[in-house]
């Protein structure tokens, strides 16, 4: 009886031991199955890991590059515009030494000033120099080469606003550079034209000739450069004879004026 359950123990480890067996030879088939089976979505799963790694590192470079070129742009408009200042500062000093090669400075207490905005309807500029600046209405307003442009009609805290020669309202006194002075009122007319006026019917009148102001009146300093002569209208019907006159500066290229602050 003990022999025979001794077999039975026997019997039934070497089943146990079977079991184990199997079961582990089952489970490395198994898993090998499904290692066979997960292999591909792993690698492509890897894959799509490795771009997603990939495309978030180019997103970074990316706004560090945005970065970089936004300061480099930055540093750009600065450099610009150390460039445009430092142009003007070479404008402005090539205007003053004009100038003070026409001795304006030692005839005229003058201020530099610059061109802001045109207005051909109403024949007028706008300068950027005003009330703080020390400036008035009346005061005459020049070129570099000492050219008569207009005087100040209105003056704000940082601007004035100027009226041309031209201009409908303005009128002063002048003299055609001949060997017989002869003198006459420069009148403006609107649409940047100039007429000069009250001129005898004796006078001789050339297209061509110079026309500067006179001292008559006070209202402009004299020997101011207006223009020159461009048509004589004369007629026997009237007592004094007209010339159109071509104005010596072009509003087109008007930037840079004095203001005469005393005379």
């Amino acid at each position: 009886m003990k022999h025979f359950l001794k077999k039975k123990e026997i019997l039934f480890l070497l089943l146990v031991v079977s079991l184990l067996i199997f079961l582990n030879l089952f489970e490395q088939k198994t898993k090998n199955v499904l290692y066979s089976l997960s292999e591909p979505l792993q690698k492509f799963l890897s894959k799509v890991g490795k771009k997603i790694t990939n495309f978030f590192e180019i997103i970074s470079k990316i706004g560090k590059l945005e970065k970089e070129n936004k300061a480099l742009l930055a540093e750009n408009w600065q450099l610009k515009s150390q460039i445009v200042a430092l142009k003007e500062l070479e404008r402005e000093n090539e205007v003053l030494r004009k100038a003070l090669n026409l001795n304006l400075q030692e005839d005229f207490q003058l201020l530099l000033s610059q061109v802001v905005s045109k207005d051909s309807f109403e024949d007028s500029i706008l300068i950027d120099k005003g009330k703080n600046d020390g400036l008035l209405e009346g005061q005459v307003v020049i070129t570099p080469q000492k050219t008569l442009v207009g005087k100040i009609e209105k003056v704000y805290d940082d601007f004035s606003k100027v009226m041309l020669i031209t201009n409908k309202n303005a009128s002063f006194p002048a003299k055609i550079q001949t060997e017989k002075e002869v003198s006459g009122i420069v009148r403006g007319r609107g649409n940047f034209e100039l007429f000069f006026d009250l001129i005898p019917q004796e006078a001789e009148i050339q297209k061509g000739q110079k026309i500067a102001t006179i001292s008559l009146g006070g209202n402009f300093p004299k020997g101011l450069f207006v223009g020159e002569v461009e048509a004589v209208k004369k007629s026997d019907l009237f007592p004094y004879q007209k010339a159109k006159i071509k104005p010596a500066f072009d509003l087109k290229n008007l930037e840079t004026l004095f203001v005469i602050l005393n005379f």
